[in-house]
């Protein structure tokens, strides 16, 4: 993301970029965006995954995530994934992650890990 800095780190924003919807000119770089709460940002403002290039076929927003399932919207992920680095199993997509700063039944103190593409399991047992 060339001449974009992070508000947070003020480095220049590689990977995966967090624009502020509400704030003209606020961006997150992927490290930093867990971290948002240290800067004091609105609560009440939502983070939009900005792709390296709105052109690109393979931006995070196209991915689809066979098998795994939103625990809120209970729909297959598309585009950026959620997955909670303490629990097994829970997962959330972009929009229900955005949406809520409280998510039902689940504690606020476990964090998330954003996976912008899909984990591909290969079977070579056939090719063998």
């Amino acid at each position: 993301h060339y001449g974009i800095r992070c508000d947070c780190c003020n480095h220049t924003v590689r990977g995966m970029r967090w624009k502020c919807t509400s704030c003209e000119d606020y961006d997150l770089c992927q490290i930093c965006k867990p971290k948002s709460y240290i800067h004091h940002h609105p609560d009440d403002h939502v983070f939009e995954l900005v792709p390296h290039s709105r052109t690109s076929h393979r931006a995070p927003q196209f991915a689809v995530h066979h098998g795994i399932v939103c625990k809120c919207c209970d729909k297959t992920i598309l585009g950026m994934r959620w997955k909670c680095t303490f629990c097994n199993n829970y997962d959330l997509c972009q929009d229900c992650k955005s949406k809520s700063s409280n998510i039902h039944d689940h504690p606020n103190n476990h964090a998330f890990q954003p996976i912008a593409y899909p984990e591909f399991k290969f079977d070579i047992s056939g090719m063998l």
